[in-house]
């Protein structure tokens, strides 16, 4: 595996971490109805839910990018 590819599943995992949190801290009733008097947290979460997604299933890197990426190192 290449340097690149271990970035792109760090981040993946990052942010899917980061939405597990939230979604967990949203599970208790005390963070739903803060989270419902402040709706901006719901559309938060759904743009940290789909960077996830986005991360995650990214095609991989082309060969020779990869070459040309490790040749500069």
């Amino acid at each position: 595996m290449y340097l690149l590819d271990y970035y792109q599943a760090l981040g993946a995992a990052l942010l899917l971490s980061i939405a597990a949190l939230t979604l967990a801290a949203l599970a208790s009733r005390r963070a739903r109805d803060y989270a419902r008097a402040h709706p901006a947290r719901y559309a938060a979460l759904a743009v940290l839910l789909a960077a996830a997604n986005v991360v995650a299933n990214k095609p991989p890197v082309p060969p020779e990018v990869k070459d040309a990426v490790r040749l500069r190192l």
